[in-house]
């Protein structure tokens, strides 16, 4: 936000990322109810992080391979 309380384009952006993925989790679990929610959501947390080292190391590998760099 700049100084007056107004988002910047970029931090709309980011917000409507996260918007749409709350939407899709909806869709695939019903609404979020953290009182009644039973996943182990720092293990799921731990899950997808490892998942996103993986496919960032595995882009930061093709961008290398491809532009022939170290």
């Amino acid at each position: 936000m700049n100084g007056r309380g107004q988002m910047s384009p970029d931090e709309a952006l980011v917000l409507e990322l996260i918007r749409s993925r709350m939407e899709d989790g909806r869709g695939r679990y019903g609404p979020l109810n953290l009182g009644s929610d039973r996943r182990q959501l720092e293990v799921e947390a731990l899950e997808e992080a490892l998942d996103m080292a993986i496919y960032l190391a595995c882009r930061i590998a093709q961008i290398r391979r491809d532009s022939d760099g170290p």
